[in-house]
Order: structure tokens, then C-alpha cells, then sequence
């Protein structure tokens, strides 16, 4: 059924004299190659003792006909480049590894703000082509309020046939393992933090109509304001077009043309705050002296940042090692349905202060 790689211990040797030697089947095995836990524990000491003997590797591909899987995971996401998506992919990347998967990624190039090339739901079929044996989600298409619909039976369609894990992505009308940040609390942790300051006039920053995330925590952000006896101005919220550290210099510039300007604000993300700050250098203002700024993510660029960035850490790292984990258990039927819930921290630098005056 398999043959081995050559190995310092045996050349050529096959899984059925491994099978032999430790008075085993070959389907036993087999099971302990391909990551099945119903084993007994005292044959799989048998079997991977004289694994490691015989410096033993089944040729991956007849592992995988055996087996009925490919040991791929698919992952969508929409942007590599920004700090956020790309930690939260390799950690995936790495934990997957750790677990006997590789990954097939699909980097939409935010896609689903442009609908141009659908590369989402391209590289979605060319993932069930592959036989993935199941996909993760993080972000995409599916946060478009606008044109989700006709997603949603695509999506269906697929799902039926390919297990999917969700990332810290908006999709209750899908019923499928998922992880998701606590962002809500976050965010509420954050005005309890400027209204600790002394800061009323609090704004935001960032966030494009029509999608998910910045309604959310939008939100969020007038939840947290009204727990502490607080209304949002309207007046205070900027939007944007992207994401972008570009795009938070552009709010400075609209932020600068406000009548009363908030004594803080919290930015969509950590590089709208970064394009933010850059921008009030540029034009004299004094951060946090003149206004107190504060961002979502916890990118590493913000820690070096001057002044340093006070942030809503949603741990990306933790989002990406839980979906592999999650995906994995449940290809292995380890788990029916799963949805991990992760609480956000406040990472508190220097970009805020006490109101001044």
C-alpha cells in the first residue's frame, strides 16, 4: 500500500514489513500515519518506535488515496499585505504544519470592495478542484452587506460538500465551526479607558459603509460610550474608502475642518491611527497632548510608533493557531460544531493621555 522514502535505518523497507514487525495491520498503521486517535496506546508505541527505527516515510501520495484526503487546507483572506491578515495567516500556516496539513492560500487583493474579478469565489472552486479537505474564511466577500446575498447560496453550495471554519468573520446565516475576537468588549474596554482620562468628545475614525466590521464596531463604540452616560456625535465619525495608513491621513485633513474637534478618537484599525498620527505631525498638532488617538489590531509597527500606539490587541495570532485547530478537529470528526470565543486586551502606550486643560 505505501512505500517509503529511503531512510538511514532500512533502504527501501514498506509499511507492511513495519506492519509485521510490530504484529500490527497495515491498516493499523496506517491510522497512526494519517493522525486517527482510536489506536490503542501500547500498538502505537509498537508502530512509532519502529517509525523512528527505521527513519520510516510513507510517500505522501499513496498516504493520501489511502486515506481519501489531501491533507491541504484551503484559506481565503483578503489582504497578505496588511499586518493583521498576514500574522494571522502564518500562524494558521505554522499550527496547520505542526498538524500535517499545508495550506493553499487564496489572497482575494480586497476583492470584495472592488467586484471586478470574484477572486473569492474563483479560488473558493479551485479549491474544492484540489479536493481541499476544508477551507478557512477570514474575512472577504462576506462582509459585504450589499451584495452578501448572492453569496450566501454560492457559499452554501460549497460548504455541502467542503467543511469551513470562519475566522473572526460575520456569518450567522452559515452553520459552521468558528473563532472569533471579542471585539465588542474590546472596544467597550477602550471608551471605559478614554472616559478614565477625563476624554467626552470621543470620535472615530476609519471604516467603510456597507461592510461588516466598521458597523460592528461602530457599534461597539456607541455601546461603550453609552454605558458610561455618553452620545455619539455623528459629527465625530469619519469614514473612509479602505483601511489603509493612507487612508487615516485623509481623515486628519477632514478631521482638521470640524467645528469641535473630539479630545480623542479610536481608528478603525491600527494603520488608519498610524496614517492618522503621521498626518497630525505633519500639520503641528501634538499627539496626545492636542488629542488622544487609539487603534484596532495590535500590529507590531505600532509598538515603535512615536509616540507608541495604545491599541485593542484581538490577538491575530491566537485567531489563526485556534482555526487550524478547530479546522483540524473537525475533519477529524473530534468536534460536531465548535465556536471559540477570544477576549481582546487593551495594550496601553503612549498615544493617549489625560484630557488637557
Amino acid at each position: 500500500m505505501f512505500k517509503d522514502k529511503p531512510g538511514n535505518g532500512s533502504e527501501g523497507i514498506t509499511i507492511y514489513e513495519i506492519a509485521r514487525e510490530a504484529g500490527v495491520s497495515t491498516a493499523t498503521v496506517s491510522r497512526i500515519l494519517t493522525g486517527h486517535q482510536k489506536v490503542s496506546n501500547e500498538k502505537r508505541v509498537r508502530v512509532e518506535a519502529l517509525i523512528e527505527k527505521y527513519n520510516f516515510t510513507p510517500n505522501s501520495m499513496a498516504r493520501n488515496l489511502s486515506s481519501g484526503k489531501s491533507r491541504i487546507l484551503g484559506f481565503i483572506q483578503p489582504d497578505i499585505e496588511h499586518p493583521y491578515y498576514a500574522k494571522l495567516y502564518t500562524s494558521a500556516e505554522r499550527r496547520a504544519a505542526e498538524l500535517g496539513y499545508s495550506i493553499f492560500l487564496g489572497n482575494t487583493l480586497n476583492d470584495n470592495s472592488r467586484h471586478i474579478n470574484n477572486l473569492e469565489m474563483k479560488y473558493l472552486r479551485q479549491m474544492q478542484e484540489k479536493k481541499v479537505d476544508g477551507i478557512m474564511i477570514a474575512g472577504g466577500r462576506l462582509q459585504d452587506i450589499e451584495h452578501r446575498r448572492e453569496y450566501e447560496s454560492e457559499l452554501k453550495a460549497i460548504i455541502s460538500t467542503t467543511p469551513i471554519v470562519s475566522i473572526n468573520t460575520h456569518m450567522p446565516w452559515i452553520d459552521c465551526p468558528s473563532v472569533k475576537t471579542n471585539e465588542e468588549a474590546g472596544i467597550i474596554q477602550m471608551m471605559d479607558y478614554f472616559v478614565s482620562l477625563g476624554h467626552t468628545d470621543i470620535g472615530f475614525i476609519g471604516g467603510v459603509e456597507g461592510i461588516d466590521p466598521s458597523a460592528e464596531r461602530l457599534q461597539s463604540m456607541r455601546i461603550g460610550l453609552e454605558k458610561n452616560g455618553l452620545v455619539f456625535s455623528e459629527e465625530w465619525h469619519i469614514g473612509s474608502s479602505g483601511f489603509s495608513a493612507e487612508d487615516g491621513r485623509i481623515a486628519l485633513s477632514r478631521f482638521l475642518k470640524l467645528d469641535n474637534m473630539p479630545t480623542a478618537v479610536l481608528c478603525f484599525n491600527d494603520l488608519v491611527a498610524i496614517g492618522f498620527i503621521n498626518e497630525a505631525h505633519n500639520q503641528g498638532l501634538k499627539i496626545p497632548e492636542d488629542i488622544s488617538v487609539a487603534g484596532i489590531d495590535n500590529i507590531a509597527f505600532g509598538d515603535y510608533l512615536i509616540p507608541s500606539l495604545t491599541t485593542v490587541d484581538l490577538k491575530a495570532e491566537e485567531q489563526g493557531r485556534r482555526g487550524a485547530e478547530i479546522m483540524v478537529d473537525y475533519l477529524n470528526k473530534q468536534i460536531e460544531d465548535h465556536h471559540s470565543v477570544i477576549e481582546p486586551r487593551l495594550i496601553l502606550r503612549n498615544s493617549c493621555s489625560k484630557k488637557s486643560g
